[in-house]
């Protein structure tokens, strides 16, 4: 009798234990069934398991899943902090590292950015707002983005004028503490006008390219610097980048700049612009080709990038080829002499971003018109506004952490003083 219910016992364990596996194994099955049934399910499932969305057992590598789990998970500015290390690093590699690694929960940013008395905001432009500045209207375009999140952000007079624009409206008529103010001024601003206790400089150049280098003795040494382009020196310290190198880079693309898939394309359009860059230029562009001139507007930009079908600029540096390939006109940029592809990039705002994605390539944009750029133009014209989505995430994970760090200024290691001597 006893070895009949020892048996009984034993067999219903078995049960018990197929069960379970079963049971167990239809939550994995679900989710690849119905991939939105996530990690955060299965855990809620198995609330006493030690669960890894990296385990041994039941591994997943899914970039969507792990972000399900950490949402502000800072992936650009961990990626900086080891930006030697990772290299030549996938974006899971990298969160495989700090995963598998303590879980630094210095980039998990969960404060609340508008908590603990922020800071408030004064942008100081060098020039009244032009769209066609391009500038300028980054200026405006980081006041209406900032103004978006909850932060006070005020734009200053220029010359006493408050000129009406299309991005941000909101000027300052001495409506806030200034011993509890962050002021932004540009390289091409001389000092500290506004004897501010707190200054950012945002380099939208390289110093020394469009503003001599010796402004640099007219600024305090413990303002902040915010790089709007990667540049080359980046590459020299790469330890420095993500806590003394640090980007800010945000770009206004016209709600209007489209492709209006027109169904004939022909000849080529061009401009000289910022040409100087340039020790000798041999025109590429035929003898009948339009030319955009500086008093073009955007909206004609639109309407003749949306007519031809290809658009040489003799400026390396100007955003009207990245307007161009959104609006479908394959876009050729005259390489720089001794200057390749991937350096040329990096010398540009979005330097940083291909070097994390690794992908040194902006879509319908060819660098120089070798047979193989055209083609590759030709072949990713349809990807453009798929990445420029992208870049988009990828700016606004930069602005959050601008707050994040003027909200600690004092702290803040970026200085001129560490950035410049």
């Amino acid at each position: 009798m006893d070895n009949k219910l020892f048996k009984f016992f034993i067999i219903l364990l078995y049960i018990c234990i197929i069960l379970y596996i079963y049971l167990d194994s239809l939550v994995w099955l679900k989710y690849y069934l119905y991939p939105d049934y996530n990690e955060y399910t299965y855990i809620k499932f198995n609330k006493n398991k030690k669960f890894s969305i990296f385990n041994n057992m039941n591994t997943i590598y899914s970039l969507k899943q792990f972000y399900i789990l950490y949402p502000k998970f800072d992936y650009y500015n961990y990626r900086n902090s080891k930006a030697e290390f990772f290299k030549n690093k996938t974006e899971l590699d990298v969160i495989y590292y700090w995963y598998s690694n303590g879980k630094s929960y210095a980039f998990l940013n969960y404060e609340n950015y508008t908590n603990n008395n922020p800071k408030n905001i004064l942008i100081y432009p060098h020039l009244p707002f032009n769209l066609l500045d391009g500038g300028t209207t980054v200026q405006y375009y980081l006041a209406s983005l900032l103004d978006k999140l909850g932060i006070k952000v005020r734009m200053h007079k220029v010359n006493g004028e408050n000129k009406s624009n299309i991005l941000f409206n909101n000027y300052y008529e001495n409506d806030f503490d200034m011993n509890n103010t962050i002021v932004i001024y540009c390289e091409g601003i001389q000092g500290n006008p506004l004897n501010a206790k707190y200054v950012v400089r945002w380099m939208l150049s390289e110093l020394g390219k469009n503003v001599p280098y010796a402004y640099l003795n007219t600024w305090n040494k413990n303002e902040l610097v915010y790089y709007f382009n990667y540049e080359l020196k980046f590459n020299n310290n790469p330890e420095k980048i993500g806590n003394i190198y640090k980007l800010l880079t945000v770009i206004y693309v016209n709600p209007n700049i489209k492709n209006m898939n027109l169904n004939t394309r022909e000849g080529y359009c061009y401009t000289m612009r910022k040409s100087h860059y340039h020790n000798k230029i041999n025109i590429i562009h035929p003898n009948n080709s339009f030319e955009i001139t500086l008093s073009h507007t955007q909206e004609n930009y639109i309407e003749i990038f949306n007519k031809y079908k290809y658009f040489v600029s003799y400026d390396p540096l100007t955003f009207i080829s990245i307007i161009a390939s959104l609006c479908g006109c394959i876009s050729i940029v005259y390489p720089i002499e001794g200057i390749n592809k991937k350096e040329w990039i990096l010398k540009g705002a979005l330097g940083e971003y291909c070097k994390i994605k690794q992908n040194f390539n902006l879509y319908g944009i060819a660098y120089g018109n070798s047979p193989e750029e055209l083609k590759f133009a030709q072949d990713t014209i349809h990807l453009v506004q798929e990445q420029w989505n992208d870049i988009k995430n990828y700016e606004s994970k930069l602005v959050q952490n601008f707050i994040t760090d003027i909200n600690n200024f004092n702290n803040m290691q970026n200085t001129i003083q560490n950035n410049y001597f």
